[in-house]
């Protein structure tokens, strides 16, 4: 069970896609860390009580994930120390679990879970340890919030068709829109002001750069 197990938030739960970081570079975003999801599904077969018919039920909402198990804290664990003290209902299976490297060290599940999620740039994860007889945990995307506003396809086209340069002459000018040549060639390293010439020459016959007014006091305008 353990391997399907695996391969099922692997492959069924994990995603990732490319986001627009800014106007012409990308970043992948994951919305849930593997191994954190891992990790607590391992946690729920190795510390479910296995005499309960209520199975481990993972509910996948748009924004977070409820995971509930079987059991609640168990012997010296308490809702006041959790987690820093643990138990073992099911010593057994924990010890093959871990020979097996299912699990890693003991006690350090609920740690390496938050510190994976704060990695990724998910908020910590909340355990709800009041119930006596059920086990929950709601993880949270970091999907969430993540801006829209660039179309990803188009941003992604645009950029392949643009050289390194190119690239970072329209960052340069996102916040400087009134930079003349030889302020841009100043503002990015190995570039000549000739060079900075040709390039927005380039930019304007592609259309994605227009001049609005003169050359003097007017401002450039990314399409």
């Amino acid at each position: 069970m353990l391997p399907a197990l695996e391969s099922f938030v692997r492959d069924a739960i994990v995603t990732q896609r490319p986001v627009a970081a800014s106007l012409f570079r990308e970043k992948t975003v994951i919305n849930y860390p593997n191994n954190a999801l891992r990790e607590l599904m391992m946690n729920d077969c190795m510390h479910r009580d296995y005499q309960s018919n209520m199975p481990i039920r993972l509910y996948q909402f748009d924004d977070h994930i409820e995971i509930m198990n079987a059991g609640g804290l168990y012997g010296e664990a308490r809702p006041e120390n959790f987690p820093l003290v643990n138990d073992y209902r099911n010593p057994i299976v924990a010890e093959a679990m871990k020979e097996m490297k299912y699990v890693n060290m003991f006690n350090q599940g609920v740690k390496r879970v938050q510190d994976m999620l704060r990695e990724n740039g998910n908020k910590e994860a909340a355990f709800d340890v009041s119930k006596l007889t059920v086990f929950c945990v709601e993880v949270y995307s970091n999907e969430e919030g993540v801006s829209q506003d660039i179309n990803d396809e188009t941003t992604q086209k645009t950029t392949q068709s643009l050289s390194n340069v190119q690239v970072s002459i329209l960052e340069y000018m996102q916040s400087h829109p009134n930079a003349s040549r030889k302020e841009i060639a100043t503002g990015i390293d190995g570039i000549t002001e000739d060079g900075v010439k040709y390039h927005l020459q380039k930019l304007q016959n592609q259309g994605i750069l227009k001049r609005i007014g003169p050359d003097k006091g007017g401002h450039w305008e990314i399409v």
